[in-house]
């Protein structure tokens, strides 16, 4: 919601330093997508960004006040997609309008270095501002539909993500974690939430197939996918990961007949990277959550 209405707090912070006698006339604005993609879902988030670098763009033109925005996401398409070897040019056009962007450890670490260098080259090319509708309508089913589709996962998300190495020095998850739902199950931060849904076969873009039914059943996807163009690049790339057998052994039937009706709806047939799936029908322990996000180029 903070970024729906991105307009009115900015707005706000230079009226407030104006009103304590500071003269401030450029304001650099963080725009990160990895925690909103844990409480609301991939496309909820991507659309809520995209909404607030618009309006960035309306204040820029206005001539008052300069904002300079920075986007902060990952290489998972759940965080944003836009340091990942293979999206990142359908991601730098899709978040259009940032001015800087931020390089993460996967990228740096993670991949080869000439990949490094091409992600590097490629978000260094700016692009300006897209000028589109994006409903607030979108972004709050989006939002709910994941939740209610996520919501009855979560304890069992939460047991196994103990199999993800931490990658970062912080406060355990479960001393300081995250809630989908106020007073709801504690989970994971982004980076091992992230990596746990791929860990039980389901990579979390997926997580919003009743979204993508619920948009085709209503006329919208579309339009939806116009506001997205990267959206069918992350949905096939992640698609080479889902892995029916493994998430309907932990998950149940139920959700992989929902992701198989949206994978459908979007015309794509996945094709498992027969290594990884291999692999991830046996994982078990923390080494094999770190060989399958080698092969990913990412863990979470």
């Amino acid at each position: 919601k903070r970024q729906i209405r991105v307009e009115y707090f900015i707005k706000a912070l230079f009226r407030t330093a104006a009103a304590s006698g500071r003269v401030v006339e450029n304001m650099r604005v963080f725009l990160g997508i990895s925690d909103s993609a844990v409480r609301h879902g991939h496309i909820a988030s991507a659309l809520a960004v995209i909404h607030a670098l618009q309006q960035i763009d309306v204040i820029n033109r206005e001539g008052e006040y300069k904002i300079w925005p920075i986007v902060g996401m990952g290489s998972p398409p759940f965080r944003g997609g836009l340091n990942n070897p293979r999206l990142a040019h359908v991601e730098a056009l899709q978040y259009s309008g940032y001015r800087t962007a931020t390089v993460q450890s996967a990228v740096r670490y993670d991949v080869s270095y000439a990949e490094f260098l091409r992600v590097r080259e490629t978000l260094s090319r700016l692009h300006p501002p897209r000028d589109l509708e994006i409903k607030e309508t979108w972004v709050e089913v989006a939002s709910r539909m994941y939740r209610d589709l996520v919501d009855v996962y979560l304890p069992k998300i939460a047991e196994v993500a103990s199999a993800i190495p931490s990658t970062r020095e912080r406060v355990s998850w479960k001393q300081y974690g995250r809630t989908i739902e106020e007073g709801g199950v504690q989970v994971p931060r982004a980076i091992v939430y992230t990596a746990t849904w791929y860990f039980v076969g389901v990579p979390p873009t997926l997580l919003d197939a009743q979204f993508i039914a619920w948009a085709y059943k209503t006329d919208e996807l579309d339009a939806i996918l116009r506001a997205l163009p990267a959206l069918l690049d992350e949905w096939r790339y992640d698609s080479s990961f889902y892995c029916r057998k493994r998430a309907k052994n932990v998950l149940g039937e139920d959700l992989t007949k929902k992701i198989d009706e949206a994978l459908d709806i979007m015309g794509i047939k996945p094709e498992p990277d027969e290594t990884y799936t291999a692999l991830l029908n046996n994982a078990e322990a923390q080494a094999h959550a770190l060989a399958l996000g080698r092969i990913r180029g990412f863990l979470g």
